[in-house]
């Protein structure tokens, strides 16, 4: 059990962690209650394109906007204050509009434009619902240390709408609304470069609800995406390549399509972070990925989806290694096929050192796999599956359900159940099933085969230094 120890003692260092971050959490929502700085109580902004040479002030957001329009290409526009209102530029009602590469920043006063101080000298563009806050046309633009709230339009992109490169740095995207796609932001082209940014309660209804990007790389670290909504994923949509670290996203919903929380178009390596509490109306509650996938060191725990993959849906190879899977569940399965508590893996997967633990999958059709569905040849070292459940009318493998080969080597099966068959592993097809150093502890199968169910007689089972104990039903049954 000192295994597990360590386990549950990270999640308790998880939880600790998410209390340090208390203070930036509060100074989100104090934002979102209309609480200001006592520079910004007079809601007055300030905008300098000259490091304080010239600064423009006003009660609305035009000081931003006579700034942009001062500013080089090139240069730095710094802003103070609260900046509030949006007019109609290029036919839409918008913030600001950006023409050229600029790198917008804020964090000052009107005594210290050299240094920034964001959290306690916070500087807001709000559109106050009544348009966009951001539209940049053809020029890459840099972000830095900005609030981006109340964005609202009929249309994409209601908090940043971008067609060239774009990149966040410190940022917060508070509470946009786009009929269309990216309620936060929305790229058309270009890198995407996200760094130590907040994106909470966006809204882009056709997709993306807090992130969408047409194509290009995306870079994400050190963020945070929470409670975004969307018909197809809540939270950040690239259609390009995808690398994240240390990022985490927290109950993010989609009500119609993809991924609760995040979908990935392409090649995609994930280090770390945190999934929790999202929630998919078809498949992939934290994470949709369409193409190879790299992870490792993640954390997927409380996440849901109706179908399949309740934390993560993975359409392609998928190389995981040291993630934990934890409460996640796939509600209601599938007529035509569902299953994954935890994950499901549509091409080769190759697992290491997991954890999967109190998972849970029903399923009307094939096979459930409280913690794994697996439909391509697949191997596993030194993972641990414990307490996870299989439900429903087929709802065999109370651990893993899978369609073709597997090779478990060195890892633990321990106290999973199924209301029907294979408590540890259901195998289905003419699967061959090859077992090193694998122990079976304490599972159980209302149908048969407690440890492992192997329906073909036709496919070949290798059983090597293998342990099957304290089994309810026979422990391994190949047909």
């Amino acid at each position: 059990m000192h295994q597990y120890s360590k386990v549950f003692s990270g999640i308790a260092d998880l939880r600790r962690g998410f209390l340090r971050v208390g203070l930036v959490v509060l100074g989100v929502t104090l934002a979102l209650l209309g609480v200001r700085s006592a520079e910004a109580a007079d809601e007055t902004c300030f905008a300098t394109p000259n490091d304080g040479a010239l600064v423009y002030t006003s009660t609305t957001a035009s000081a931003v906007r006579d700034a942009v329009a001062a500013a080089g290409s090139g240069g730095t526009v710094k802003i103070a204050g609260y900046c509030a209102g949006a007019v109609n530029q290029l036919g839409t009602n918008q913030v600001a509009v950006i023409t050229q590469t600029l790198t917008l920043a804020g964090g000052y006063t009107t005594t210290n434009w050299t240094n920034a101080f964001p959290i306690t000298q916070p500087t807001t563009l709000d559109a106050l619902l009544g348009g966009r806050v951001l539209f940049v046309s053809a020029a890459a633009i840099d972000i830095t240390s900005l609030t981006i709230q109340n964005g609202s339009v009929n249309g994409d992109g209601a908090g940043i709408y971008s067609s060239s490169a774009l990149t966040l740095t410190s940022a917060q995207v508070l509470s946009n609304s786009a009929t269309g796609l990216g309620g936060g932001v929305y790229l058309g082209g270009g890198d995407l470069l996200i760094t130590g940014t907040t994106f909470a309660n966006n809204v882009g209804t056709t997709g993306g609800g807090a992130v969408w990007q047409n194509a290009n790389n995306a870079v994400v670290i050190n963020a945070r995406f929470e409670r975004g909504t969307s018909d197809n994923v809540g939270g950040l949509v690239t259609l390009g390549t995808l690398d994240m670290a240390n990022t985490t996203v927290l109950s993010n919903t989609t009500t119609g399509l993809n991924g609760g929380a995040m979908y990935a178009d392409k090649q995609a390596v994930v280090t770390g972070g945190l999934f929790e509490n999202n929630t998919s109306a078809l498949i992939g509650g934290g994470m949709v990925s369409n193409s190879t996938l790299h992870m490792s060191g993640t954390q997927f725990i409380s996440n849901s989806a109706a179908h399949r993959g309740g934390g993560l849906f993975a359409y392609d190879i998928l190389y995981l290694t040291n993630t934990l899977f934890m409460s996640n569940t796939v509600i209601s399965g599938s007529p035509s096929g569902g299953g994954g508590g935890g994950l499901y893996a549509g091409s080769r997967a190759s697992l290491a050192g997991n954890t999967f633990v109190g998972n849970s999958a029903n399923s009307a059709s094939v096979a459930a796999g409280g913690a794994a569905y697996l439909t391509s040849q697949s191997s596993d070292v030194n993972s641990v599956f414990q307490g996870n459940r299989g439900t429903g009318s087929t709802g065999n493998g109370g651990a893993i359900a899978a369609l073709s080969h597997v090779t478990m080597t060195g890892s633990s099966f321990l106290s999973n159940t199924t209301t029907q068959m294979g408590g540890g592993i259901f195998i289905r097809n003419v699967s061959n099933l090859v077992l090193s150093g694998t122990t079976f502890v304490a599972n159980s199968a209302a149908v048969g085969g407690a440890g492992v169910w192997q329906t073909s007689a036709n496919a070949t089972s290798s059983v090597t230094n293998a342990r099957f104990e304290r089994g309810h039903r026979p422990m391994l049954e190949a047909l």
